[in-house]
């Protein structure tokens, strides 16, 4: 028996890791956070800090305290021992797959599904397609997915047995999930929470269960309250995120109840840009007719089982894919909504904490343990010969088969996410000399990009804020700073992505944002991925710029274009340091955004040096204290 189980640990552990060790060996997918594979160290440094001084003029990170469990510490230790950082990466995935397939085999053989369901059950959901939406770019999100049949199986126990022992259990099965999405963390919160539910129900003294999530809601909260507290906080004085990224109805168009089922249903996993599928696998699962039919082979055999066979968690597996699937689905569809689509998009749409559950595919994870668990009863029910050994057979080989352009396309990964192990030698020389510079002003990228793509590999974040301890400036997808700053650099790089940027602009608006130095990006990729501007009419901009220094180059023949450097770095004269003082008389006061700014530079009104003043932030007596001390007024078409 012990030699059976070794086998069956191996088996797994093997499919876990060795497919993701076969992906692209040698080169780095863009996966969650730059600076894990950069430099670890530093991320678990300032992780702690909710204000973050060095980026965006000024920010409040978003969600950067949660990479300190687990994710932070794999990637730092791996990187203490010297192992390369494609090696971290891929034993890091191994490893999520692993845990949810242990969890699954451990789970299901507790509630007496028997070795083979329990192996079935392992298979079905741990080789679920739901993971590829995350692993190329996105794996912290895959932490609750992995934890899932753990933090079930310890809440199982805790309603029903006495002590602290399971309860303690789930909350660490909680903690270990991270604080990175709470979101993610609590949708698939739906399957304890309906294991709860049932005993309440079906237990003759429902006193053992309430005693026990007496105990397990504290410890849960008390374990999270480190990322809970981080995660007010950010929400209270940071940017509002939630605002500016994916809304309803772009979440709801893929979230189909088909493709649920089939453990997908992500808007990400569908995702295309200008060079085709966000996601190589993808376009399979769209159109294939045998991956399509394979897919849906799955939940059409555990729907099945569920209606055929008796077992006694029966209605909690197919509770969890009932509920994990009403759930999933959420404001789908958006062109003729049901009454639940309508409700749903309410919440998600017009409420603060709606709005952080708009992402409702997430819980996806709830369904697929809910079709792993019915598969595994109904392995079980059958007689231990071999009928049970072929049933056994069929469902593994239909959830390994799942998986078929994985085995077939070359791997887990996607060519448009990946990077060489070791970075260009010009950007290590160049953030060598930008960090030379005086830290007390800061470094400007142009221009700006939603994703770092680069004519040598995707990044998604750009590489210069993990590698220098400058302070830093560039326009992303995602904005960073406060609203005046994030207004100012966005009305800055917005001429140069529509090809009228002034060259007398630049100078002035560098020394009101502390820029020391301009930084050309010259070698983003220009095959019009991320509608980045040509570098070549970027370059031209900044060699006009009065008030730019001689520029010093790296990679001169790298750039994206002949001609163009592949980083050039260009000074700021008189650059205005981070921590100053103005002098309050002939200060401008200026009545309108970013845009009037960047005009008024161009028209020589600015020249970057003087004390600038929002119209809108000044009350009666302010702007009189200002009209007395000789205040130039520049007022915009706004």
């Amino acid at each position: 028996m012990r030699t059976r189980r070794t086998a069956e640990l191996g088996a797994l552990a093997a499919l876990a890791y060795l497919p993701f060790l076969a992906s692209d060996p040698g080169r780095i997918s863009a996966d969650s956070k730059q600076d894990l594979y950069l430099d670890p160290g530093a991320l678990l440094a300032r992780a702690t800090d909710l204000w973050r001084p060095q980026v965006g003029a000024g920010t409040v990170p978003h969600q950067e305290l949660g990479y300190l469990v687990p994710m932070g510490p794999w990637f730092w230790a791996f990187d203490r021992l010297g192992v390369p950082d494609w090696v971290a990466q891929r034993l890091w995935w191994g490893t999520l797959t692993l845990a949810a397939m242990l969890g699954a085999r451990w789970l299901l053989g507790r509630m007496g599904a028997g070795r083979a369901g329990a192996l079935v059950a392992a298979l079905v959901y741990g080789l679920t397609p739901y993971q590829l939406a995350f692993t190329a770019r996105m794996s912290v999100l895959l932490l609750p997915w992995a934890v899932l049949p753990w933090l079930v199986g310890a809440t199982v126990h805790a309603t029903r047995t006495r002590g602290w022992r399971w309860p303690a259990a789930a909350a660490l099965a909680g903690f270990a999930a991270g604080g990175v999405n709470a979101s993610s963390l609590a949708l698939v919160g739906l399957a304890p929470l309906l294991w709860v539910a049932l005993e309440l129900v079906g237990r003759a003294d429902p006193r053992r269960v309430l005693a026990a999530a007496g105990q397990l809601v504290p410890l849960a909260a008390g374990l999270s309250a480190w990322w809970l507290v981080g995660l007010r906080l950010q929400a209270a004085y940071g940017l509002p995120v939630l605002q500016l990224t994916e809304n309803v109805d772009t979440v709801a168009a893929a979230s189909t109840p088909g493709d649920v089922l089939r453990g997908l249903g992500n808007w990400f996993f569908y995702g295309r840009d200008r060079t085709g599928w966000s996601l190589d696998q993808a376009e399979a699962y769209a159109t294939d007719r045998l991956v399509v039919a394979v897919t849906f082979a799955l939940p059409a055999l555990a729907l099945a089982a569920a209606l055929v066979v008796r077992w006694a968690h029966r209605a909690y597996f197919a509770l969890l894919v009932v509920v994990g699937t009403v759930v999933a689905v959420g404001a789908w569809p958006t062109d003729d909504p049901t009454p639940w689509a309508r409700v749903w998009r309410t919440f998600t749409s017009e409420t603060s904490l709606g709005l952080a559950f708009r992402n409702s595919p997430r819980a996806v994870p709830v369904v697929v343990l809910g079709l792993a668990g019915l598969l595994a009863g109904v392995v079980s029910a059958i007689p231990p010969d071999r009928r049970r050994a072929l049933a056994a057979g069929v469902v593994a080989a239909v959830a390994v088969a799942g998986l078929l352009p994985v085995w077939t396309g070359g791997g887990y990964l996607t060519d448009g996410m990946l990077r060489p192990e070791e970075l260009p030698a010009h950007w290590r020389t160049a953030v060598a000399a930008i960090d030379a510079e005086d830290h007390g002003t800061r470094v400007l990228e142009l221009p700006g990009s939603s994703f770092a793509a680069y004519t040598w590999g995707t990044t998604v974040e750009p590489i210069t804020p993990g590698l220098t301890r400058r302070p830093y400036l560039a326009r992303e997808v995602l904005p960073a700073g406060t609203p005046p700053s994030v207004d100012l650099l966005a009305a800055f790089d917005r001429r140069f992505q529509l090809g009228i940027a002034e060259p007398e602009s630049v100078a002035p608006v560098a020394r009101l944002l502390a820029v020391g130095t301009v930084a050309l990006r010259g070698d983003l990729e220009q095959a019009g991925r991320f509608d980045t501007p040509p570098p070549d009419e970027v370059w031209a901009v900044l060699q006009q710029a009065p008030g730019l220094g001689r520029p010093d180059l790296h990679g001169a023949d790298a750039g994206a274009v002949p001609g163009v450097p592949a980083v050039a770095l260009l000074p700021v004269a008189g650059a205005r340091p981070i921590v100053r003082l103005a002098a309050a008389v002939g200060p401008v006061v200026l009545a309108g955004d970013g845009d009037g700014i960047v005009d008024a530079a161009a028209a020589g009104l600015l020249d970057g040096r003087a004390l600038v003043l929002s119209a809108s932030a000044l009350d009666e007596a302010g702007l009189a204290d200002a009209l007395e001390a000789d205040a130039h007024l520049v007022l915009t078409d706004t």
